[in-house]
């Protein structure tokens, strides 16, 4: 099943040069994605929403989204990518709130994001038929997706972990070269040998696995962004983005 298309358009989506590999870290989905998903971790693990709308949340999120799509259409990934990419952010956030005890949830709810942006309410089952179908995953957007996984999203498989991690193991072995060599080393126990080579993959994914099934995935996503991706400048916005949250 195909994603479906944003009812109106929030960002440039001038043609844009056939995409290539980016330049630098900085022009890297991960890269680029990171304060969004960042924002919507923030939100989640904060007790207090009280002083978050609904307004304010729609705001600040399309606002994040909004800035990452125009930086990767600059940096020249394709609109349906970026177009998918936001799909995914979308179908996280109305399940953050659905699952919250945020004051707001059931007015959020009548109307959630994925239905103003893209028209559907089943965005939980279009996230995995996504994965599921015939088409290949371009390995950047695994990234993205498998870290929402991580971040908790379940969508249609609520209640079946070992689908879940199913999942994420496939999404894994999608991940650019790059990205699996820099995977941290988060205990000195999870591997002996110095990774060499893609070949080492395996011994990889069972460091995730490690990383998941503690719970820590909110301190990779954070300390993997801002150490290995080389976050730089949007240090700032991360700070700004709890600020925002905690007021």
């Amino acid at each position: 099943m195909e994603t479906p298309q944003p009812g109106r358009r929030r960002f440039s989506t001038a043609p844009q040069a056939p995409a290539s590999k980016p330049a630098s870290e900085a022009t890297t989905l991960r890269t680029i994605y990171a304060p969004v998903l960042a924002y919507v971790v923030l939100f989640q693990r904060t007790a207090d929403k009280g002083g978050v709308t609904a307004d304010k949340l729609r705001q600040e999120v399309r606002g994040l989204l909004d800035r990452a799509g125009q930086q990767a259409m600059i940096a020249g990934y394709r609109p349906e990518k970026v177009n998918y990419v936001r799909f995914s952010v979308v179908a996280f956030v109305d399940e953050v709130v659905l699952n919250s005890d945020w004051v707001y949830r059931a007015a959020w709810m009548e109307r959630p994001l994925q239905f103003e942006e893209f028209e559907t309410t089943v965005a939980g089952d279009q996230f995995f038929d996504r994965l599921e179908g015939t088409a290949e995953v371009d390995p950047e957007v695994a990234e993205i997706d498998f870290v929402i996984l991580s971040l908790g999203f379940k969508g249609r498989y609520v209640g079946n972990d070992s689908e879940l991690t199913s999942v994420r193991r496939r999404l894994f072995r999608k991940f650019p070269p790059e990205a699996v060599l820099s995977v941290p080393q988060l205990t000195p126990e999870a591997y002996e040998t110095k990774v060499e080579g893609i070949e080492e993959v395996e011994d990889r994914w069972k460091v995730w696995q490690w990383v998941v099934a503690g719970g820590l995935a909110v301190l990779v996503l954070i300390v993997w962004g801002l150490l290995q991706w080389g976050l730089g400048g949007s240090v700032g916005e991360y700070r700004e983005g709890l600020s925002r949250i905690a007021r």
